[in-house]
């Protein structure tokens, strides 16, 4: 497989998920747990179509400081080549404040960034994309 073809195969899968129950309790269920997004294709693109999108967030729910973190966490490492780069100055203070926040997610939550923490929680770093 050439690294163009390896761009344009998306790493989405289909799950189907059948919730029962009366008409009430699926409509609560609706309002609490399904989101109606604009459909996206493939490539990011708006499609003009609107559907509803199970929203993993109202199940388990991800910390609001995990939000503003950086995937892979930075790191010490991060900041050191920063430095021997000569990278302006502001730069190297957002370096710290990643580093910094990723310590302080690790110890709250157990994990440093928002992509470590969906994947042990809802199995995916994404959401649900279509109903």
């Amino acid at each position: 497989m050439t690294k163009q073809e390896d761009e344009q195969i998306p790493n989405h899968i289909d799950t189907k998920l059948t919730i029962t129950g009366d008409s009430e309790q699926l409509k609560t269920f609706r309002s609490k747990h399904l989101l109606n997004v604009e459909k996206v294709d493939y490539e990011g693109k708006k499609t003009g179509a609107f559907e509803d999108v199970f929203d993993f967030n109202t199940i388990v729910p991800m910390p609001e400081l995990l939000k503003g973190t950086t995937s892979p966490r930075r790191t010490g490492e991060d900041l050191v080549r920063a430095q021997q780069r000569n990278a302006d100055m502001d730069e190297i203070k957002g370096l710290m404040r990643e580093v910094e926040l990723a310590d302080r997610c690790e110890k709250k939550y157990g994990y440093s960034d928002w992509y470590s923490y969906k994947i042990a929680n809802w199995g995916t770093k994404w959401g649900g994309l279509w109903s």
